[in-house]
């Protein structure tokens, strides 16, 4: 994955991270098992729409990048 690609899938994550973030306060999700189901629809939805592009696995990670929860090694 060259500069131009990795850059376009972090933009991706962190606007998917920001959809999920806003809908737990939106939907006032209280519990992991809430938090978890809304996680799962967002991240769903975006895989259908760019999975040619982007896999799941690489949307769960570079999320996690964007949230601090890994570090980036790339």
């Amino acid at each position: 994955m060259n500069a131009t690609e990795s850059n376009a899938v972090r933009r991706l994550a962190r606007k998917c991270w920001g959809d999920v973030e806003s809908a737990w306060k939106k939907e006032g999700a209280r519990n992991a098992q809430e938090r978890k189901e809304i996680y799962l629809r967002i991240l769903s939805k975006y895989e259908t729409k760019y999975h040619p592009i982007y896999t799941r696995r690489q949307l769960i990670y570079w999320m996690g990048v964007a949230n601090g929860t890994l570090e980036d090694r790339h």
